[in-house]
């Protein structure tokens, strides 16, 4: 009886030091992973200079190694939105259809078309730039962590995701929904110019305002400005 007894607490001792020692190891892992993402929200937003003045280690070991694969994904990606914002804020929209631009690029609105046809291809290549270099297999590419278990692997790219929403389908909706309405955009504007180029000689402007001979211009190109305003 007493060595059953024994042989009960041995085992319960065992059980105890199993679950203490597993917990033991979560929670190391656990304030591992937090200093890292802390760390990695610290920079995530700070312009590209400042996130390569920003490269020194604060992790040890692998998890150091996960640090500084998730740092040089960042600045390159940081780079590569910051492309698609520059286009956007550097853009004056407005600007391809206004009345001054129009009355001096009037007839045939060369300079005007080609401006809207770039910003156009230059929105679209940034776009599709950022599309491929935020797939999960471009991300692997920056993984260099000396370490077979998947665990690392898996907390970089939980990083990654979470930090800037690659896992969530609404960011990246979010994202081209950005894109597809500056497009939209520009193609109305494309119409406009198409349309007072086919109609030349027919409109005249006074006073800072177009007036068509035709009344089915006017109201075409009345529609066309109405869709660029509920746009706006």
């Amino acid at each position: 009886m007493k060595k059953k007894y024994k042989c009960l607490i041995l085992i319960i001792g065992l059980v105890f030091v199993t679950v203490v020692g597993y917990w033991g190891v979560g929670e190391y892992q656990f304030q591992k992973e937090k200093k890292l993402i802390l760390e990695i929200q610290r920079i995530a937003d700070l312009s590209v200079k400042k996130q390569e003045k920003n490269q020194d280690l604060k992790c040890k070991g692998a998890y150091a190694e996960v640090e500084k694969s998730v740092k040089k994904y960042t600045i390159d990606y940081t780079k590569k939105r910051n492309r698609i914002d520059k286009i956007i804020n550097n853009t004056d929209f407005s600007k391809f259809v206004s009345v001054e631009n129009i009355e001096s690029d009037a007839p045939q609105f060369t300079n005007l078309q080609k401006e809207i046809t770039d910003t156009q291809e230059s929105l679209d290549k940034a776009y599709n730039n950022w599309q491929k270099f935020t797939t999960e297999k471009n991300m692997l590419t920056y993984y260099k962590v000396d370490s077979d278990d998947l665990y690392y692997e898996e907390l970089y790219l939980d990083i990654l995701k979470e930090e800037y929403g690659l896992d969530v389908s609404y960011e990246r909706k979010d994202y081209k929904d950005t894109i597809e309405f500056y497009d939209s955009v520009m193609k109305i504007q494309k119409e406009v110019l198409e349309l007072l180029k086919n109609t030349c000689g027919t409109w005249e402007i006074k006073e800072g305002n177009i007036y068509f001979q035709n009344k089915a211009d006017e109201m075409e190109y009345q529609k066309l400005i109405e869709k660029l305003q509920k746009l706006a």
